[in-house]
């Protein structure tokens, strides 16, 4: 059975009233970063809970391989590797469970000894953020360094790859798009190919749609077209995978439309899509501080300062300081968001807010195949 198939699986489960464990979860240790990211949508919130302690996190990553995940991805909040002893300890779990394992970072904290150990437990995939060349990303990153150590970084992956004879994990690079780094993309592509990236991801910055300061502008726009046909094409020859994570139609129409009003499909059962949201019936999301929903947008919407939109995300996060992952998962704060998705409708701050990478994820089929 293949990946989409799998996860479809799971969720007819759920339609025909019975039960299937999620498919994928994300699990943010921490809320922390070394780097200070000028265009990071985390910078938009006020965080004053404490990260959940190791022995939580441990306990969790078991639990969740115990259910039956297929895959679990380590990712931020913050920098995942800021808590790197952890991190390392939950990796162990995932691999000896023999389920697929993510970590995304910045890459500016991966030791040699990090790295050699990621080679040797076989884990999966390193998805790394690199968004420009060297003066370009230490701008966009926040730091004067950012880019140098991240090269030092996959440099050490790289080694004990070939020094182990290995193919894992696979280097992932993850670029967002802004006005700053739009005639870079070529460049990017090709430093890919040569820190030996099995996966080149591009996706558009979220911006603020009525004072945008990192979207592309509007004479851009043909840059951008220019850009992505060349890296289809070199993609094709030097057999780098591309995960598109954005649709050039939407990007045409929020530049050139007449309205600066974020517009949401509420209907996307089309191209394979069944439900206008599939997260709730294969995802779990575990952000820093314990909540726990079905996207890291959406867990993040507790933090609105729009009372509205907050109020329509608390009815469906949960804790996972007092609950075990299972409770939750069959909990009735799934179950009822599970019921508005399979009647085409959603949370208000879903309808609002959701991230057009996530939009697009959607519509296009392509979250059943992640």
């Amino acid at each position: 059975m293949n990946v989409e198939n799998g996860r479809l699986e799971r969720i007819k489960k759920w339609l025909k009233g019975g039960y299937a464990p999620p498919w994928h979860m994300q699990l943010q240790p921490t809320a922390k970063c070394n780097l200070r990211c000028r265009f990071c949508w985390s910078r938009k919130y006020t965080r004053e809970e404490p990260d959940l302690p190791d022995e939580k996190w441990i306990e969790i990553t078991e639990e969740a391989c115990k259910m039956g995940v297929k895959g679990l991805t380590i990712v931020g909040g913050g920098e995942p590797l800021i808590r790197r002893e952890l991190v390392k300890k939950m990796t162990k779990i995932i691999k000896d469970y023999n389920v697929d394992g993510t970590i995304v970072t910045n890459g500016t904290l991966i030791t040699s000894e990090f790295a050699e150990y990621l080679v040797k437990i076989g884990w999966d995939t390193v998805a790394i953020s690199i968004n420009g060349t060297q003066k370009t990303d230490n701008y966009l990153r926040g730091r004067g360094n950012a880019f140098q150590m991240t090269m030092k970084s996959i440099r050490f992956i790289n080694k004990y790859k070939e020094k182990m004879k290995s193919n894992k994990p696979n280097i992932v690079f993850h670029s967002v798009i802004t006005r700053q780094n739009v005639g870079e993309l070529v460049e990017l592509f090709n430093l890919a190919r040569k820190c030996k990236a099995g996966t080149f991801v591009l996706r558009m910055v979220n911006d603020d749609y009525q004072n945008p300061q990192f979207y592309i502008t509007k004479d851009q726009f043909p840059l951008l077209e220019s850009q992505l046909k060349k890296i289809v094409e070199l993609s094709q020859t030097y057999h780098i995978d591309l995960d598109w994570q954005m649709s050039l139609e939407d990007v045409k129409k929020r530049l050139f439309s007449n309205t600066n009003e974020k517009t949401v499909n509420e209907n996307n059962i089309k191209s394979g899509v069944i439900l206008s949201c599939t997260r709730p019936f294969t995802e779990m999301v575990i952000i820093p501080c314990g909540t726990v929903g079905p996207c890291c947008a959406f867990c993040e919407g507790k933090y609105s300062k729009d009372e509205s939109l907050k109020e329509s995300v608390l009815k469906f996060i949960d804790d996972i300081n007092d609950k075990s992952l299972e409770e939750i998962w069959r909990g009735d704060k799934f179950n009822n968001f599970r019921k508005l998705a399979e009647k085409n409708e959603l949370p208000l701050y879903c309808k609002k807010t959701c991230p057009a990478d996530y939009l697009y994820l959607e519509k296009s089929g392509k979250l059943l195949q992640r």
